[in-house]
């Protein structure tokens, strides 16, 4: 893809993103039914993939496959320690603020269980960034990068 297409392709995303950011609450803001909500959801979903497929659809496929390893290293290499320590504290601060709210907060059984559900997905999802980022680290440093 030379740069005129990148840019191009760049600038259709980027006002793809600027018209449609706001449907989706006006479209919650309005007073009607769920399934006409659904409905018209459904369709700016559509027409955003649709506007940002347009530009694209030409280009052929590469051959090249990737495994989630690489994926991940390069997601590493590319955002840096400082924003993977962002998310990891993150996900460990609404891990706490749930399992928090879980013994002080009163209410009803289940939708306290389901929030303490919620609260250890985020935890677990914390500690699979953090190992798979150490992976992606030492595999990083093993190449020369």
């Amino acid at each position: 893809m030379s740069e005129k297409e990148e840019s191009k392709l760049k600038s259709v995303i980027l006002w793809t993103v600027i018209i449609f950011s706001p449907a989706p609450v006006l479209i919650l803001k309005f007073d009607l039914s769920i399934v006409i909500k659904l409905l018209l959801m459904s369709a700016v979903t559509i027409s955003m993939f649709f506007i940002g497929y347009y530009p694209v659809r030409k280009n052929e496929i590469s051959d090249e496959r990737m495994t989630f390893s690489d994926i991940w290293r390069d997601f590493v290499y590319g955002s840096g320690r400082n924003a993977i320590w962002f998310f990891f504290v993150i996900c460990v601060f609404l891990a706490l603020s749930g399992v928090a709210v879980v013994f002080i907060g009163h209410g009803e059984l289940w939708p306290r269980l389901a929030l303490l559900g919620g609260s250890v997905l985020s935890a677990a999802s914390s500690l699979v960034l953090l190992l798979k980022t150490r992976q992606a680290v030492g595999k990083i440093e093993g190449d020369g990068r």
